[in-house]
């Protein structure tokens, strides 16, 4: 019930606190067969691969919010960490678009990581090989 009573707006609520306890009763019957269920990810897992999201909706909606939210807030912490030492060393060197487009590449550098560069390269030089060409034409 506190779980429905968080997530609850006025009168609307994400979730029935009632009918989720009686969800999570009953899934047991459903996980007796499955071997690993250790986890609610593992849950979350079960329910998604038989389709089972109509019988448990707010079982469905209280593991994904569960697996969803941070259990810390470490990682927004770390963000600002990141942009401190950026922010010191070019603070006077660039604009703030600049700035913060390096503090994004710094903080999401597991995605940066995989981004394939020569492609990008490639396009940026057809671009201004065109623009050149266009330029000398005219003169």
């Amino acid at each position: 019930m506190d779980l429905h009573n968080h997530l609850k707006d006025g009168s609307d609520s994400d979730i029935d606190g009632v009918e989720l306890c009686t969800e999570i009763v009953n899934i047991k019957q459903f996980l007796i067969s499955c071997l690993d269920v250790s986890s609610p990810l593992n849950i979350l897992q079960y329910i998604f691969d038989y389709e089972l999201q109509d019988i448990f909706p707010n079982l469905w909606i209280a593991l994904r919010l569960l697996l969803t939210l941070p259990a810390t807030v470490a990682s927004g912490e770390r963000s600002f960490s990141k942009l401190k030492p950026i922010k010191t060393y070019l603070r006077f060197t660039m604009a703030n678009e600049r700035l913060i487009s390096l503090s994004v590449l710094s903080i999401e550098n597991e995605i940066a990581a995989e981004i394939d560069f020569s492609t990008i390269i490639l396009s940026f030089a057809e671009r201004k090989s065109r623009k050149v060409l266009i330029d000398n034409k005219f003169k």
